[in-house]
């Protein structure tokens, strides 16, 4: 995208945007959940805006931290993979476990299955009871995670 249409631009800590007048961007301007902003008849996600002005470049993904799409605070946003972007999110709505990447495997099998992508690759084991499941996928975000520093 051409950035120059953000000269004058400014933001806070807090992460409010504000035009070259120093007027706050709106904060109802919603598109799925992010904060829009519409500059020279071209809509821009006020937290991609907020990352360029604070880091001084523009990544192709970036991950709101806390999940949460309306804090733009400079240190709530980072540059994403798309693998860190796809493990920062909330339970699928089909989920019936209540945990990330354990399934119950078909009735009278009585085991747990996890299964984790990472980098293209399929980490997949099974399980007799949930709480070893659980402790096997936690072992293994947690090593993931220290790949990805996040």
């Amino acid at each position: 995208m051409d950035t120059t249409a953000l000269v004058g631009f400014t933001y806070n800590l807090q992460g409010e945007l504000f035009r070259p007048n120093g007027k706050r961007c709106s904060l109802r301007g919603v598109k799925d959940g992010y904060r829009v902003v519409q500059i020279k008849g071209v809509n821009w996600k006020q937290h991609r805006i907020i990352f360029f002005l604070h880091y001084g470049y523009l990544p192709e993904l970036i991950d709101h931290k806390d999940r949460n799409k309306a804090n733009n605070a400079p240190d709530n946003l980072r540059e994403a993979t798309k693998t860190v972007n796809a493990y920062n999110t909330d339970n699928r709505k089909d989920n019936s476990t209540g945990y990330k990447c354990i399934v119950k495997l078909p009735q009278g099998n009585r085991r747990w299955r996890v299964t984790i992508w990472f980098n293209g690759n399929n980490y997949s084991k099974c399980f007799y009871t949930l709480k070893a499941a659980v402790a096997h996928r936690d072992a293994v975000i947690k090593a993931v995670h220290e790949k990805l520093n996040m």
